[in-house]
């Protein structure tokens, strides 16, 4: 799967990444979207995987179906944008926008690939691009940021090939797995307007 420059996320609906691929965004009406509770029911499923997720902790242990669902309630109503990556009409993944700051023109990136079936195929790093290219060319965000489990070396090497840069290292400031570890700041500037 390649994934052109060129390439833009529409404001609503889908797009096809290759035949099997495509995002789904949730529109403004939440509850009417591709967001099913089979989704959030799959998804926490996944995250209970310790080889699934091994960098993410959010929410309650195990987390549970509502807890993702009210998280996603919660950042639609903050604003954010999230999109739902699909293979064949299964929910493999997701992404987003969040956080985002006007004055600013800046927007934290957020993507799990929670179906194992599908980490390691470069999903994340075409997902990633063309979220960030939407961002830049259809909301003029001036930067996008991240923070990220320092020892997840795969997800490091999608925000690098995405043309991600290592801002900075926050020593200790993840508890996991009941172990601290390092959290990695990476930013993507918009391109130089002409």
């Amino acid at each position: 799967m390649v994934l052109g420059h060129d390439c833009q996320l529409p404001a609503e609906g889908k797009v096809s990444m290759d035949p099997k691929i495509h995002l789904d965004l949730i529109v403004p009406d939440f509850k009417q979207t591709m967001v099913r509770s089979v989704d959030c029911w799959r998804f926490a499923e996944q995250l209970k995987d310790p080889t699934t997720c091994p960098h993410v902790f959010k929410g309650s242990i195990p987390i549970t179906q509502n807890d993702l669902m009210e998280e996603f309630i919660e950042e639609k109503k903050k604003g954010s944008i999230i999109w739902f990556i699909q293979d064949g009409g299964i929910t493999i993944g997701y992404c987003g926008l969040f956080s985002y700051k006007p004055v600013f023109g800046s927007w934290e990136y957020r993507i799990f690939i929670l179906d194992k079936t599908w980490q390691g195929k470069g999903i994340g790093t075409e997902v990633t691009k063309r979220v960030v290219h939407h961002a830049f060319h259809r909301l003029n965000a001036h930067r996008i940021w991240l923070d990220v489990n320092g020892e997840n070396a795969p997800a490091l090497r999608v925000y690098e090939r995405a043309g991600f840069n290592h801002e900075g290292t926050f020593r200790d400031a993840l508890w996991l797995n009941g172990e601290y570890h390092d959290m990695v700041r990476y930013a993507i500037l918009e391109p130089k307007r002409k």
